[in-house]
């Protein structure tokens, strides 16, 4: 019950008991207090509200019937601190026995001890809120650090991913530099050389020719080497890789996308891939695995499968929750199962990514 209701319900029924005892010229009573009430509920100036209060009670001593409507303020003063409220229930019984004959105190105490029972519930019932309220805070904020420590780990993941790539193209551009571009450039400088000391003009032609070729190779070398240590990801060559490392079964692999895509969604699909055959490690006796990559003109197809035997409840641990999280950052559906066999399935609208 709000209090602004509370306090009307408290005054209306003090109104009445004022008027049936007291029926002629007593109305301007009830009508000044409500107005106090007024001043109480509506002005936000905490001097006006507690010159209010001070007012109200001075006319106590002015007419007594003004005490009919102590319960009144005391709900509006009734706070959360215990030792408060039990000093405004001494004071207000003290000015009501004070100001009114016993046939009169009798009735205030009881509307008094009313007024304070409701007010001990409004605030239980606001403090229930409170709590519930401070609750929902709480849990969004950590909902918004959760979500935030979430894209750091898939930034993170990403970045580790990135950094695997780049090493293993480098590590292959170096070795084909030091080997077959040393070999090619060594060629060169030896045709060079023998190109000095020929003198047989056919022999001389097909030298340059040769040479020529090779200037030519050294150059497609030297292009293919820089295009190696771009940024740029060939996902099919890097989920082939993925299935050539496996080693736990047979695998099954199906590549059918057509289009190009941006990192993001290839870093996600080497991702789900590899931590999908991770889990099958961890969690199954499959003896096969297929893989399944299709694309149609409006959706993307991804599907993990196995063949293994094992049945238990299906729980989302670590690798699963962060399947899931990497689904939703290319914006698809996941459908997970483990009937007949473990099964993971995605379905990517190309709209969406």
């Amino acid at each position: 019950m709000s209090n602004i209701k509370s306090s009307l319900i408290i005054w209306l029924v003090t109104t009445i008991y004022l008027i049936l005892n007291f029926p002629i010229g007593n109305s301007l009573i009830a009508v000044i207090c409500l107005g106090f009430l007024g001043i109480l509920f509506l002005c936000k100036n905490k001097i006006y509200q507690n010159l209010t209060c001070i007012l109200f009670f001075a006319l106590i001593f002015y007419e007594y019937k003004f005490a009919f409507f102590i319960p009144v303020f005391m709900y509006y003063l009734l706070r959360e601190e215990n030792f408060i409220n039990i000093i405004l229930f001494t004071i207000s019984e003290v000015l009501v026995f004070y100001a009114l004959e016993y046939k009169y105190f009798t009735f205030v105490s009881v509307v008094i001890i009313f007024a304070f029972t409701i007010k001990m519930k409004d605030i239980k019932n606001y403090l229930i809120e409170e709590k519930y309220r401070n609750f929902v805070i709480d849990s969004k904020e950590t909902q918004i650090f959760l979500q935030k420590e979430n894209n750091r780990l898939i930034d993170q993941q990403d970045k580790g991913i990135e950094n695997a790539i780049l090493n293993e193209r480098n590590r292959i551009a170096r070795d084909i530099h030091d080997g077959v571009g040393h070999i090619i450039s060594r060629t060169i400088l030896q045709i060079g050389a023998m190109l000095v000391i020929e003198k047989d003009e056919n022999k001389k032609q097909n030298l340059n020719s040769i040479k020529s070729s090779l200037n030519e190779s050294m150059t497609e070398l030297r292009r293919s080497l820089h295009n190696l240590q771009e940024d740029n990801i060939d996902l099919r060559y890097e989920l082939q890789k993925i299935v050539e490392d496996y080693t736990f079964s047979d695998i099954v692999f199906n590549y059918s996308l057509d289009e190009e895509k941006d990192l993001n969604f290839k870093y996600s699909i080497i991702y789900i891939i590899n931590e999908s055959l991770n889990n099958i490690i961890k969690h199954s006796d499959a003896t096969i695995v297929e893989i399944n990559l299709r694309e149609t003109e409006d959706n993307i197809y991804i599907l993990v499968k196995d063949n293994g035997s094992k049945k238990s409840s299906l729980k989302y641990g670590i690798g699963l929750n962060s399947i899931e999280a990497r689904v939703k950052t290319i914006n698809g559906q996941l459908q997970v199962s483990n009937e007949n066999g473990f099964r993971i399935f995605i379905n990517i609208e190309k709209e969406e990514i």
